[in-house]
């Protein structure tokens, strides 16, 4: 392309280009979490529902067996017909027909369980009537007040899954379009990130081949620079790289690009033509995928419930051992109780660190150009002691309940911090990888004995290979054994000085 072409194709792109997608209009709410809590709640007035009836009926043990068998029926009916998809959750009338439907099982279970229960005699119509009767007045209500707070949710685009277009290209509005056709969906394509594009070529056409206009409907948001800040922003929860098989190098190339990001990254092209080590559906269509986000929206709450739950527990069970540090450090040297420091955390955002201070206040190195020694003399009495046993990583606990930082991950760095002279992410390629989860105080690195100076190469791949490993592989029972292995290893630990 010519340079003259490409600058004009700069400016109109840049004329078309709107405000990157804002965040929504308050705290997003994923929609498996949605859901989830419906489905729980359903399970309450479920059980609600038969006890209230059996009171009004008068009940029996068998009665009660009868009504939680019941109570099965209707709940795995309405998973089984999809009611807690979110198009259906803000519908009432597609929610009332899934109903209808899951109360004849249940009717059609409660009398099944009955005759079984009582030896062939089935239950009286009065106490079937009962447990319809109530169902039906508890779950309809619900269901009304689930249709609302939904609908509400959604219009302010809290329940939405936010997902952007990589490629303004002839493929992209073909995906847009068959996306378009899928009503039963949460998606909400929020417009097109590209480099400026090559113009004359068209999906499947030539490499290159990509159209620069952004549809009416789908706004051209910036370029893949912009894509990543966003992304970074948490603006963003999947992108759809769509890109002609013959791009394939481009499209890896973006992959790796976007790989430390926190949310999914598909690629809506050829599948036959270049076959992908995964498949999915997004919104019903199938797309390749690349990378997905290492946690689920249900792992996250798990893994956030966890950590500060326990991190509220330990700052209670420690406060007078806080204390008498605190006291410590301030009789041994003057300055401040805490260090704070800048450090790189969840999606690459930057945050502040809180250790207490171990050094003398005049030594302190906030940007970590040089990295703490044996022996180092900018470490203070106290501090030394509260090195070796770790006490000087308990007010993390607090980076912990401001969300910030979990108990568990990969530990968090300073943005100077380096291995024989060079920066972590010059030294390992995947580097950034390790900001796909939030920061922890401990982690699998830690307690396999890779932790304090990163004097050479080694030391910092050996770190970064094993927290790719515990990101791609975490559990809550991972979490738990990390803990219990770092309390072992707090005070027979080698590298902690």
């Amino acid at each position: 392309m010519s340079n003259p072409l490409r600058s004009a194709l700069h400016f109109a792109m840049a004329a078309t280009r709107r405000a990157p997608p804002a965040p929504a209009n308050g705290r997003r709410l994923p929609p498996a979490i949605f859901a989830g809590a419906v489905r729980a709640a359903d399970a309450v007035l479920l059980l609600v529902a038969g006890a209230l009836a059996w009171l009004v009926a008068g009940t029996t043990g068998g009665d009660l067996l009868s009504a939680v068998c019941a109570a099965v029926a209707v709940a795995v009916c309405l998973d089984r017909g999809g009611a807690y998809r979110l198009s259906r959750l803000v519908s009432l009338p597609a929610q009332g027909r899934r109903l209808a439907v899951a109360l004849a099982a249940g009717v059609a279970g409660l009398l099944l369980a009955g005759t079984v229960v009582d030896a062939g005699s089935p239950p009286a119509l009065s106490r079937v009537a009962a447990w319809l009767l109530a169902n039906v007045l508890l779950l309809g209500a619900a269901r009304g007040a689930t249709a609302r707070v939904a609908g509400r949710l959604r219009s302010e685009g809290r329940l939405s899954r936010r997902v952007a277009l990589l490629g303004a290209t002839d493929m992209g509005r073909a995906f847009a379009a068959d996306l378009a056709g899928h009503d039963d969906t949460d998606i909400e394509l929020v417009g097109i990130y590209d480099d400026a594009p090559a113009t004359g070529g068209s999906a499947g056409g030539e490499t290159g081949g990509s159209a620069p206009a952004a549809d009416g409907e789908l706004p051209f948001l910036g370029d893949v620079a912009q894509l990543v800040a966003d992304g970074q922003r948490g603006r963003l929860d999947a992108v759809v790289i769509a890109l002609p098989a013959g791009e394939m190098g481009r499209v890896m190339a973006l992959g790796d690009r976007l790989g430390h990001l926190v949310l999914d990254v598909f690629v809506a092209t050829d599948l036959a033509a270049r076959p992908f080590r995964f498949v999915a559906t997004l919104g019903g269509v199938p797309v390749g995928v690349l990378a997905r986000r290492p946690l689920s929206d249900w792992q996250v709450v798990q893994k956030a419930v966890f950590d500060r739950t326990l991190a509220a527990v330990l700052l209670l069970l420690f406060a007078p051992v806080l204390l008498l540090v605190a006291l410590a450090i301030r009789l041994d040297s003057p300055g401040p109780l805490l260090f704070r420091q800048r450090r790189i955390g969840f999606g690459g955002r930057p945050f502040e660190c809180l250790k207490f201070r171990t050094m003398h206040h005049h030594m302190a190195d906030p940007l970590a150009d040089r990295q703490a020694t044996r022996g180092d003399p900018r470490v203070t009495r106290v501090g030394h002691w509260l090195r070796r046993l770790s006490l000087d990583e308990f007010p993390q606990l607090l980076n912990v309940l401001g969300g910030e930082m979990s108990l568990v991950g990969p530990r968090p760095h300073a943005p100077n911090s380096r291995a024989a002279s060079r920066p972590f992410a010059d030294v390992v390629a995947g580097y950034a990888r390790r900001h796909r989860v939030k920061p922890g105080i401990t982690g699998w690195a830690q307690v396999n004995g890779w932790r304090g100076e990163t004097a050479t190469e080694d030391e910092i791949e050996q770190r970064v290979r094993h927290d790719l490993y515990y990101i791609r592989n975490w559990s809550l029972a991972w979490d738990v054994r990390i803990l219990l292995l770092t309390v072992w290893r707090m005070c027979a630990d080698p590298k902690a000085f």
